[in-house]
């Protein structure tokens, strides 16, 4: 699989995950994300997983991009 298919892979699954976060709430965590990354503070566990959630999506959108511009660019020459 190339890298674009693997990150838009990765892209389409984010949508889902932050549905069910949205859904579910702090049962959707995993008990380490609460007991252990988040000393059991599970709001603060669920505003965590939400947010890097949001940053990985920014993340895998600009990286899509740059490799489809690198491929347009490529196709040029």
């Amino acid at each position: 699989m190339r890298p674009v298919e693997q990150y838009a892979q990765q892209l389409s699954d984010i949508p889902h995950r932050l549905t069910q976060l949205h859904k579910q709430g702090v049962r959707a965590l995993s008990r380490y994300d609460v007991e252990i990354a988040h000393q059991g503070d599970a709001e603060e566990a669920l505003l965590t997983a939400k947010y890097l959630l949001c940053n990985q999506m920014k993340y895998f959108q600009r990286k899509i991009a740059a490799l489809k511009k690198d491929h347009e660019q490529l196709s040029l020459l």
